[in-house]
């Protein structure tokens, strides 16, 4: 159970990163 919730933060956090990314790059044109 422990392993999944590290899991799932990992993807959220990965998440995040990447819509900030696509942001960023909206934000520069």
């Amino acid at each position: 159970m422990r392993g999944a919730e590290k899991h799932a933060l990992m993807l959220a956090a990965v998440n995040d990163a990447l819509f900030t990314g696509w942001l960023d790059v909206l934000a520069r044109k």
